[in-house]
């Protein structure tokens, strides 16, 4: 069993140093790249995958040495993660993903996946999100294992030392992390210090599976529980708690990582700190060889599709007036009223039809079809008296342990007309829905992003999708900063209209314009901070500012860039030209 750094019997807190953390200071802050990957479907898949293309581009993808992926994120971070460790070069990972995103079969078959279980299988393993794995496992992972990782005979050709695939568990409500660290042998757990599972155990689960358990989001799909939901783990799997051993529970339940931390940068602080403490237990210093591959993150990156927008919630309409509609209290009498009225009808049918039956001595022809409504008009009216009786008393049962609240809290209910409480219940379900997919999941991100900025020893930089959007409306950007913004916007809205989701359908046209939204923001990011601190001619620093110049540039003279790289009319990009190297750095706009 591994053994953590902090003895705390709870989630550890990275541990804060006094160092300012924003600004690109010298090239020592490329060094060792950490990149948080966050939620959000298909649109934070492919951003990443803009995001990832833009550091490729940038020269900077090798100096990622640290990724921490959630829900979406994880579905690009995971295939990259796992090409690299194969040893595909990013042109082709990136053309590759790039044709799984744009051919768009991942629901269509994950639903025929459904289907096929379903009618062919007694097996208890009939969610959705098992369907979801088993399409994840066929198209992106070929099978491929959690354990794939724990191979460090490439620890000096696969840049990745950390990589950490976040989920929410449902025993103490913390992030479930998959993570492994190259080269470090102690210091982290499979999960978390509540519950955590031994790394023999976890070697063997698919790839597919993890990233299933991190994109689970809540009420689109149902937990996935480990064992029962991970195939490729035979048996029994034990949990244990670090402080008490092992925990007296046999299964464990997962959902979106999303729930807990939909930025992944907690797992990133963690991991930045147990380097830490692991290079000072050993000596390790900086410009020792190893130092590079296991030493602390030097920059904190934050690709982020989350949006800051304002407007979250429609303010409803006045609702129905007070004698708009049938009262609740009246129902029960209407119901008896309609039985009474079904009974009616059945006895009209039923005495014409022993009337030509008995009197005129022959069957009517149409006594098939009276008797058919004789029964229908008695079985719809006894229904519906039952349901009514049986949902009041089921109401009344219910509400006995609540008595005397229960009883005057139903007066007033009584009187509410059934359009009211139509209206009354919409509002409750539109306010709580927006309260846990948007205020609720930002005030998580504004948690983790004050975690990040709490002054550390490293640099941070955020790429947020609307960030250039805020840029524009800001009062304090440059004019000629303004104008260039002006100009690519149209691709920004594109990019941020697109919805959370695990599938394009009407929306693949936003694909291409989400990746370039990740390129521009990355480019302007680095070219503002760049302007702030110059960077020495000849510098690493320089290098970087002039990629991304040259990149901005491209699509400043045609903010259809994006479009026109790609390869033909076929389903895939080549991938961005690298900036001659010969090429003068382009001078940073006015700031008239």
């Amino acid at each position: 069993m591994t053994t953590p750094v902090t003895p705390a019997n709870q989630e550890p807190e990275p541990t804060p140093k006094v160092v300012p953390s924003d600004g690109i200071q010298s090239d020592t802050d490329f060094d060792r790249i950490a990149l948080a990957l966050s939620g959000g479907g298909f649109r934070a898949a492919a951003y990443h995958l803009g995001t990832l293309r833009a550091l490729n581009t940038l020269g900077l993808l090798d100096n990622v040495r640290m990724i921490s992926t959630v829900s979406g994120g994880t579905i690009v971070g995971a295939y990259y993660a796992l090409k690299r460790k194969q040893g595909v070069p990013f042109d082709t990972i990136y053309e590759s993903f790039y044709a799984i995103l744009y051919d768009d079969t991942l629901l269509r078959k994950a639903l025929q996946q459904w289907e096929k279980t379903l009618a062919g299988s007694s097996s208890p393993n009939y969610k959705l999100i098992r369907a979801f794995a088993d399409v994840y496992d066929s198209d992106l992972f070929d099978g491929a294992t959690f354990g794939e990782f724990w191979n460090e005979s490439d620890l000096d050709s696969f840049p990745l030392q950390t990589v950490v695939f976040n989920a929410t568990e449902l025993y103490s409500g913390l992030a479930f992390r998959f993570q492994h660290a190259s080269g470090i042998d102690d210091g982290y757990l499979i999960g978390n210090r509540n519950v955590f599972v031994q790394p023999n155990d976890a070697r063997q689960l698919r790839l597919a599976d993890i990233v299933a358990a991190s994109s689970c989001f809540p009420g689109g799909f149902e937990p996935l529980v480990m064992p029962d939901d991970f195939p490729r783990q035979p048996g029994e799997m034990l949990f244990y708690d670090y402080d008490n051993g092992r925990l007296p529970i046999d299964r464990l339940a997962l959902l979106d990582g999303g729930v807990y931390d939909n930025q992944g940068t907690e797992s990133l602080l963690i991991a930045s700190d147990r380097n830490a403490s692991y290079c000072e237990k050993n000596d390790i210093k900086p410009g020792d060889p190893i130092y590079d591959k296991i030493g602390p993150m030097s920059l904190l990156l934050i690709s982020d599709v989350s949006s800051a927008g304002v407007n979250l919630y429609k303010a409803p309409e006045p609702g129905p007036s007070a004698g708009e509609g049938d009262r609740l209290e009246s129902l029960p009498g209407k119901v008896d009223n309609w039985f009474r009225w079904a009974v009616g009808v059945a006895g009209v049918a039923l005495g014409y039809y022993l009337l030509h039956l008995f009197v005129l001595r022959y069957p009517p022809f149409e006594g098939f079809l009276l008797g058919m409504l004789a029964g229908g008009a008695l079985t719809v009216g006894f229904g519906l008296q039952w349901a009514v009786r049986w949902a009041i008393g089921k109401l009344n049962e219910t509400g006995k342990p609540f008595d005397p609240i229960y009883g005057q809290a139903t007066l007033p209910i009584r009187k509410l007309s059934i359009k009211q409480i139509v209206y009354l219940l919409t509002i409750r379900l539109t306010s709580v829905m927006t309260l846990l997919d948007t205020i609720f999941l930002r005030r998580i991100r504004s948690q983790g992003y004050a975690a990040a900025a709490a002054g550390r020893e490293y640099k941070r930089l955020s790429s947020v999708l609307d960030r250039l959007i805020r840029a524009e409306n800001d009062r304090d950007t440059p004019k000629q900063w303004k104008k260039e913004l002006r100009t690519i916007q149209p691709v920004i809205e594109q990019a941020r209209s697109m919805g959370t989701t695990l599938w394009w359908l009407n929306d693949k046209f936003r694909l291409d314009a989400i990746i370039a939204s990740a390129e521009l923001t990355l480019c302007y990011r680095l070219l503002r901070q760049f302007e702030e601190r110059p960077p020495q001619p000849g510098s690493r620093s320089a290098d970087v500012q002039q990629r991304a110049r040259q990149l901005w540039d491209a699509y400043q003279r045609d903010p259809e860039f994006f479009r026109n790289v790609a390869v033909g009319n076929s389903p895939s990009r080549s991938a961005a030209p690298q900036p001659p190297r010969d090429t003068p750095a382009a001078s940073p706009p006015s700031q008239g």
